[in-house]
């Protein structure tokens, strides 16, 4: 169990995941409130996901310990799908699959697996292989085709990168989700 929980935090360590809550129970008398510990993600990170639990040395008996994740929920994250159903796809930068739209500019063109919801804010998250979030530059943006109840999400060839907030242009066989 704990394993599975270090590899969910792992996986959205520069994502969503915020903290890890660490709450202990005694068998009778309950929480043991003044031993709650918690632990960032930058932690979790520092510490390669191994967690170290500091274990009250008075005498007592401890039952359980119970691990609480925590998850960012603000415009990137929506922690209650109330957006709808969050969908991961991964694709790899090809120019042989850019072309231009009505506007002139070149899109790199990914197939989706799903429908999108076309009535949000934003149609879909772009991610780098660190999964930082992708903002796109001034006058660029996601947009989508359909066609025979197949999305096509066209994603502009530049973006701002999240460490040097320059506008970076995608690499050939770069990794992106989506």
């Amino acid at each position: 169990m704990l394993t599975e929980i270090t590899k969910q935090l792992q996986g959205r360590a520069e994502g969503s995941s915020a903290a890890l809550i660490m709450d202990m129970y005694m068998n009778n008398s309950g929480l043991m409130s003044s031993f709650t510990q918690t632990r960032s993600r930058e932690d979790l990170v520092i510490y390669d996901f191994n967690i170290k639990i500091e274990l009250p040395t008075s005498s007592n008996t401890l039952k359980k310990i119970r691990l609480i994740p925590t998850f960012r929920t603000d415009n990137e994250y929506n922690g209650d799908n109330t957006q709808g159903i969050a969908r991961m796809k991964t694709a790899q930068w090809d120019t042989e699959m850019m072309a231009p739209l009505g506007d002139g500019k070149d899109y790199f063109h990914v197939e989706l697996d799903y429908g999108l919801k076309t009535d949000l804010d934003e149609l879909a998250y772009i991610f780098n292989d660190r999964l930082q979030y992708l903002e796109f530059p001034e006058g660029a943006s996601l947009t989508y085709t359909k066609e025979n109840d197949i999305y096509t999400l066209h994603i502009p060839t530049t973006y701002i990168d999240p460490d040097t907030k320059e506008i970076t242009p995608f690499r050939e066989d770069q990794v992106i989700a989506i």
